[in-house]
């Protein structure tokens, strides 16, 4: 793994690969998806899901929204057209947890891409948009500098020709985000009715994150085999 680019907004790691499918991975808020530890502002350049098979999939890339600022703080057009040369003629899958999600669907509005695969991904951080007092009180200063950025939510960023896998909880925290999503045919959502907010860490304590994550990328009906590993593994799970 390399790093590509670092500026005060982000960085980008890249791990070379054989293969057309290219995966693009975001990490979340707090870079804690398996339970290493609290907030830890030291551990910024930590990717998340290095695991994905490398055979599997081909170039390998990692984002990281240094600021995190859910995006709004990132130019979008820059790296797109930074990326962009790594991605002719490639398939690409975007990946993100939380914070990631909502960047994962970010990119793939500005950035051909065929799946979207989103952990309880924010709708918005706006306090207009999320009434209730849903967020952890460590990210009250990074909100307001997101709210003055100007953005507000993920209205109007949904392409047609991508499919986006959204994992959700009944947790408090991720309701109002999940019922704020549009029903439309190409989002497709498996809901986990017995699991916390950290649904990547709950399937890793299963064994089957990794399996489940292959399934996103290529199989043909990914909630079909997401279903068949829950089954196997006693997951309690509903498909929408």
């Amino acid at each position: 793994m390399i790093t590509l680019h670092e500026d005060k907004a982000l960085k980008i790691f890249y791990d070379p690969g054989e293969g057309n499918t290219t995966l693009v991975s975001f990490s979340g808020i707090d870079f804690d998806t398996f339970g290493f530890g609290d907030y830890n502002p030291d551990a910024i350049d930590r990717p998340e899901f290095v695991k994905i098979t490398a055979g599997l999939v081909g170039d390998r890339f990692w984002i990281i929204d240094k600021l995190r600022s859910w995006g709004s703080l990132m130019d979008w057009d820059w790296i797109h057209n930074f990326i962009s040369p790594y991605l002719h003629e490639k398939r690409v899958i975007a990946l993100g947890n939380c914070m990631g999600g909502t960047n994962a669907i970010k990119f793939a509005y500005h950035t051909d891409v065929d799946r979207v695969i989103a952990f309880t991904p924010h709708w918005s951080i706006h306090p207009d948009i999320i009434t209730q007092e849903i967020f952890d009180k460590r990210t009250i200063a990074l909100r307001a500098r997101v709210v003055a950025s100007g953005w507000k939510s993920l209205e109007g960023m949904f392409r047609p020709m991508t499919t986006y896998i959204h994992f959700w909880t009944p947790d408090a925290i991720d309701v109002p985000h999940m019922i704020a999503y549009p029903t439309i045919p190409n989002i497709e959502k498996i809901f986990f009715p017995t699991s916390e907010h950290s649904i990547a860490r709950l399937l890793k304590s299963k064994g089957v994150l990794y399996d489940i994550l292959d399934q996103c990328i290529v199989a043909e009906d990914p909630p079909k085999e997401i279903s068949i590993l829950c089954d196997k593994a006693g997951i309690l799970h509903e498909l929408s």
